[in-house]
């Protein structure tokens, strides 16, 4: 199927928001990206939704039946992806980026889903965090990282991305999709273990979007979100879990760790902290509210931080419905300095020593204890050599402007 680079699907009825509820806008990057709002399209709408995928291949557009459509470059792609190139990628996207902007305008909120390691998701990504970034707009970033079967190269890749939109992004949750094996039987048949992924990742945002835009009974929002994910680079994982009948909530705090992507109840134990959101229909009480999470946070260490959030959604009937995304810190743990140390020996921002000088602190070692400077030559970057990147408002002024905006310089003659 040729979709033309231009179309933009008309909306369904679920993307025209109720009066009075925000619009959440979720725009998936990629076919990890893709896949995902799909699986969100299929699922019943308990929030205004405005659902978009944008990819560099026009087959795997083909399979994203309802949800609006943007091929992404064709003029650096042919319509036949990138190859895993993210250069290509965020080139093809920042060709694009009119049409991406236009798409996200007007949202109340946005969530950006793709999957990292590959070319477009890891570079459109970019041009994406620039964007929101302009427009000022409150966006999650939902990302998923390579299994470690995919090798070194493509984790190498996905970290990268990874450690660049940190610095762009104000809400980043990427998941490792490793986490799959912690609960899924090794027997599980690979389609269907995607599939199941895709379907929690789905009902997370939903549920996510649906707590911010119902009636809240506790009330969790994008402020919180950010200072919690903020604070430390951090590694999440997302389990979803739904219930009815007595005791509903308890069914949904089961399903929530033993769902994929949750990592599984240990995970949980171990994380510095967790993110909850329990919604149900007009019936749901504060007492239900209330011991669900503290069930849920007994299950928690006690020194995590635990933000919890709940709503009432007419839409959800007798079912409630339990989201919880856990994050543990990746920062590497550090120690005081050596009381010895030279203080005037530390690099300065450019990565060049100062001029040694001044008083030193006394040292408490022993001259034969004392390590020289070794002539060591640092690696050649060009003209940039040995210089950290030269960054404003998150963009890397090292590299040139035409790249950095996505602009096309050749006519393709």
């Amino acid at each position: 199927m040729v979709i033309d680079d231009t179309q933009i699907l008309p909306p369904g009825p679920e993307t025209v928001p109720e009066r009075g509820r925000p619009l959440t806008t979720v725009l998936g990057l990629g076919r990890a990206g893709g896949r995902v709002t799909r699986a969100l399209a299929a699922l019943p709408s308990t929030a205004p939704l405005k659902l978009g995928a944008a990819d560099t291949d026009a087959d795997n557009l083909a399979e994203c039946t309802g949800v609006q459509t943007l091929l992404l470059g064709e003029d650096w792609t042919g319509r036949a992806g990138c190859g895993g190139d993210i250069a290509v990628g965020e080139r093809a996207a920042g060709g694009s980026a009119d049409r991406l902007a236009a798409f996200m305008r007007g949202a109340d909120r946005l969530f950006i889903v793709a999957g990292l390691g590959g070319g477009t998701g890891s570079g459109a990504c970019r041009v994406a965090a620039r964007l929101v970034r302009d427009m000022q707009l409150p966006a999650f970033f939902v990302l998923t990282l390579p299994f470690s079967f995919e090798g070194n190269w493509r984790r190498t890749q996905a970290d990268a991305a990874l450690g660049e939109l940190r610095s762009l992004v104000d809400v980043a949750v990427p998941v490792p999709n490793d986490l799959l094996f912690s609960v899924l039987p090794a027997d599980t048949p690979a389609a269907k273990a995607f599939a199941e992924a895709d379907r929690v990742l789905a009902e997370g945002i939903a549920g996510l979007a649906c707590l911010m835009s119902a009636e809240p009974l506790i009330a969790l929002d994008f402020a919180r979100f950010r200072a919690a994910l903020r604070e430390h680079p951090v590694l999440c994982g997302i389990g979803v879990g739904r219930g009815r009948g007595p005791e509903r909530w308890r069914r949904a705090l089961e399903g929530v760790f033993e769902a994929p992507l949750s990592g599984g109840r240990k995970a949980f134990e171990k994380a510095d902290g967790a993110i909850v959101a329990l919604i149900g229909g007009p019936d749901l009480a504060m007492g239900e509210v209330q011991t669900c999470l503290q069930e849920f946070q007994r299950a928690c260490r006690p020194s995590a931080r635990i933000l919890a959030g709940a709503a009432a959604d007419a839409s959800f009937g007798d079912a409630v419905l339990l989201a919880a995304i856990h994050f543990t810190s990746t920062a590497p743990k550090t120690t005081p300095a050596d009381p010895g140390e030279d203080l005037q020996a530390r690099p300065t921002p450019s990565g060049k020593h100062p001029q040694r000088g001044g008083r030193r602190r006394r040292s408490t070692a022993s001259a034969s204890e004392l390590q020289g400077e070794l002539p060591l030559q640092e690696r050649t970057l060009g003209m940039f050599a040995g210089c950290p990147p030269t960054t404003y408002r998150g963009d890397n002024l090292d590299i040139p402007t035409f790249q950095r905006r996505g602009i096309i310089l050749d006519t393709g003659d």
